[in-house]
């Protein structure tokens, strides 16, 4: 009897992908770095959160989908309960999918402005209900959802005179790229 594939929220964490994806990301991402101010999101110093943080995190976003999908707002969190990682100011995307097809994927500010989970918990609102690419997840959707977390560290600007310079600038599957073009903002985050 062949296993059924359980969905598993996650951290986001660098991976090698198939080959023909990192070069392909690169260009698109050195093309558009013609035109735009850029910015270089994450380091490989970046902040590592403990497996024992992750799982937290997880399970707080976990429980915030369901009440999004209940109807229900914000949920209650005692911060005397949390690792200390999860109460620094940090910003993170949330993407969530359904049968490993992306359906929300949601950051509020770039910038740090509250503390990780707080941050977390309003991202997965967000995701859930209000990105406009895809429709609200719905409850019978939830079994077969998963959530990942890509935690945004320190943003540094990047000074670059070719894309061929910035691309040597860039750690592949550790640094993100934030491009600005006018009001219109695009973000290339690394591959997990």
């Amino acid at each position: 009897c062949p296993m059924e594939k359980v969905p598993q929220d996650k951290i986001a964490s660098p991976r090698q992908p198939s080959f023909w994806r990192s070069p392909w990301i690169l260009m698109m991402a050195a093309m558009a770095l013609l035109i735009a101010l850029s910015f270089l999101v994450g380091r490989s110093d970046r902040l590592r959160l403990s497996p024992e943080d992750e799982a937290q995190l997880l399970a707080l976003a976990r429980q915030q989908l369901e009440a999004s999908v209940a109807g229900m707002g914000e949920i209650t969190v005692s911060p005397d309960a949390l690792g200390s990682e999860l109460l620094q100011p940090r910003a993170a995307f949330v993407t969530i999918y359904v049968h490993d097809e992306m359906r929300g994927c949601m950051i509020d500010r770039f910038e740090p402005h509250e503390s990780l989970y707080q941050n977390v918990l309003r991202n997965t609102i967000l995701a859930a209900r209000a990105d406009d690419r895809f429709a609200s997840i719905t409850e019978a959707e939830l079994e077969d959802t998963y959530i990942e977390v890509s935690v945004i560290d320190r943003l540094r600007k990047a000074e670059f005179s070719s894309p061929e310079e910035l691309l040597i600038r860039i750690t592949p599957f550790e640094e993100g790229v934030i491009l600005r073009l006018g009001s219109e903002i695009a973000t290339f985050l690394p591959l997990s």
